[in-house]
């Protein structure tokens, strides 16, 4: 059963429940369908506020972690040419990729709000394509993840999807979530020259999951709800979903809330719990999940597993339109026409 907060001409109710509260004018259907059946895309646009924005290297500065070593010098933006022999050419590479390599340790990557492409535009424009090479060279695992990334998408070196896949699975031996992450997703896509493999994007993602990728775990549930590559457990899927909204405060996470506060109002693995489908929707829309803040203004509006209050069911629908979600303007649309 799809859960859907449905208007049968102005009576709201959600999913094949009885009608919980009768209003004038028809209210915008809720589907999860879609939620259901989609994964974390890596080539995903990151969230509405960061789509048109220059980046910058302060971007990545909240997100890392206060009791790595702090990197304190500055980087010069000497252009090294990757070719060159000069020893003095090799001592540039090396220092900045050393600070490089000590920057993208100290990153709590749950907790960005970029995505992978966004972080690698960061890195480009404030180091340089040949610190990057220079770092993935010295076996650092995160930078061989984000140069994988960079040859993915022809971003300052030529397309090598081969290349590509065998620095994420160097990266994924090193036991580096993000780029285990990244090389199970071809997988699952069928993108960068990868076959379609459901089957083995499980099995990496299971490694990803358990090294801590809140996207790994966050997929892996979506996977297990399926039954795609897996044999379909619901309750497994909810574990992972679980998991997943615990591990940061990012759109990983958030999305994995999101997922988790649906399958407590479907009963998708544990049982029915409309208070909890709330507070879940809160946590995901507190963390700027648009759909979850359309979601959570319905609950508030009809009284369901939370008290009723339209004040608050006016706020969160306004958030969720601020996030550029349709559903939340067409309730905050309907919600003041109605005060």
């Amino acid at each position: 059963m799809l859960a859907v907060v449905s208007a049968a001409v102005g009576v709201l109710t959600l999913g094949c429940t009885t009608p919980i509260y009768s209003g004038g004018e028809a209210l915008p259907e809720f589907s999860v369908a879609a939620i259901m059946t989609t994964i974390n895309d890596e080539d995903e646009s990151s969230s509405h506020s960061q789509e048109n924005k220059k980046l910058y290297l302060s971007d990545i500065s909240p997100l890392i972690d206060t009791t790595a070593p702090k990197v304190t010098n500055k980087i010069d933006q000497t252009n090294v040419d990757a070719s060159s022999d000069s020893t003095a050419d090799i001592k540039v590479q090396f220092t900045e990729s050393k600070v490089l390599i000590s920057v993208l340790n100290s990153i709590s990557y749950n907790d960005t709000n970029l995505s992978s492409v966004q972080l690698l535009i960061i890195i480009l424009e404030n180091y340089g394509i040949n610190a990057l090479i220079a770092a993935a060279n010295q076996q650092d695992a995160a930078s061989m993840w984000l140069l994988a990334r960079a040859y993915q998408v022809g971003m300052s070196v030529p397309a090598n999807y081969g290349e590509a896949l065998r620095l994420l699975r160097l990266s994924c031996s090193k036991r580096f979530a993000s780029g285990c992450f990244s090389y199970g997703f071809p997988y699952f896509a069928g993108r960068y020259g990868v076959a379609k493999d459901y089957r083995r994007a499980a099995e990496i993602f299971n490694l990803a999951c358990s090294y801590g990728s809140a996207y790994a775990c966050g997929d892996l549930g979506q996977l297990y709800y399926n039954g795609w590559g897996v044999q379909q457990n619901e309750r497994t899927g909810f574990g992972y979903a679980s998991k997943a909204c615990h591990m940061g405060k990012g759109r990983a996470v958030r999305r994995a809330c999101y997922f988790e506060a649906v399958m407590f109002e479907e009963g998708y693995g544990v049982q029915r719990d409309y208070a909890q489908a709330a507070s879940h929707m809160k946590i995901a829309c507190d963390l700027d999940h648009g759909n979850a803040c359309a979601k959570l203004a319905a609950y508030y509006y009809t009284g369901l597993g939370v008290g009723r209050s339209v004040g608050l069911a006016k706020f969160y629908a306004n958030k969720s339109c601020s996030l550029d979600d349709e559903m939340g303007c067409e309730w905050y649309r309907i919600l003041q026409s109605r005060s």
